[in-house]
């Protein structure tokens, strides 16, 4: 999703914007929801990167938050 939406959490994390912590608890609330099949699905379809995440996202807020925040 994160790739999908434009954002390298290798780039975030070294520049201070997430923490190690903040990401492991990004990648296992994403591990253990139950709409991987329409995350996949919406990601396959996705028009642009850089796009918000879909709402049905549980981690829509910060990916969303990475996103806008970008080094353009």
């Amino acid at each position: 999703m994160a790739r999908t939406l434009g954002i390298r959490f290798s780039d975030v994390m070294r520049d201070g914007r997430l923490s190690t912590h903040e990401f492991t608890d990004l990648v296992n609330t994403c591990r253990g929801c139950a709409m991987s099949d329409r995350c996949v699905g919406w990601m396959a379809r996705a028009e642009a990167v850089g796009e918000p995440a879909p709402g049905f996202c549980e981690i829509r807020g910060i990916l969303n938050r990475l996103g806008r925040n970008r080094p353009r």
